[in-house]
C-alpha cells in the first residue's frame, strides 16, 4: 500500500515539474540561438554526438560551438565530419566575441 502512495507522489512531482518547465519556456519565450561549450582535447567528438542527439530531439538550437585546444588539423576533420557544429580555437572564439562587440556597437 506504501508504495502506491509513493508511486503517487513520484508521479505528482514530476507533473509539476514538467508544468513548471513549460509555463517557464512559455513566459520567457526563450530560444537558445547558439549553444557554446568548452570541451578537453580528445572529448570533441563525444560532445559533438551528444549535441546533435540534443538538436534531433528539439531541445537544443541551430548553431552549435565547440571550443577546444586540439590542432587545427583536427579540428578540419572533426568539422568536416559534423556538420553544422563550428570547431574553434579559444583565440580564434575571443576574435569572433570581439567582432560581434564591434558590431553591436555600431548599432
Amino acid at each position: 500500500m506504501i508504495w502506491f502512495v509513493l508511486m503517487g507522489l513520484f508521479a505528482a512531482f514530476g507533473l509539476l515539474c514538467a508544468l513548471w518547465i513549460t509555463l517557464g519556456n512559455w513566459l520567457t519565450k526563450a530560444e537558445l540561438e547558439t549553444v557554446v561549450i568548452h570541451v578537453p582535447e580528445g572529448r570533441e567528438a563525444a560532445s559533438a554526438q551528444r549535441l546533435l542527439w540534443l538538436r534531433d530531439l528539439g531541445l537544443a538550437g541551430p548553431r552549435f560551438v565547440i571550443i577546444t585546444t586540439a590542432g587545427a588539423e583536427t579540428r578540419q576533420v572533426l568539422s568536416r565530419q559534423f556538420a553544422g557544429i563550428v570547431f574553434l580555437s579559444p583565440e580564434q572564439y575571443l576574435a569572433q566575441l570581439e567582432q560581434e562587440r564591434e558590431k553591436l556597437d555600431r548599432i
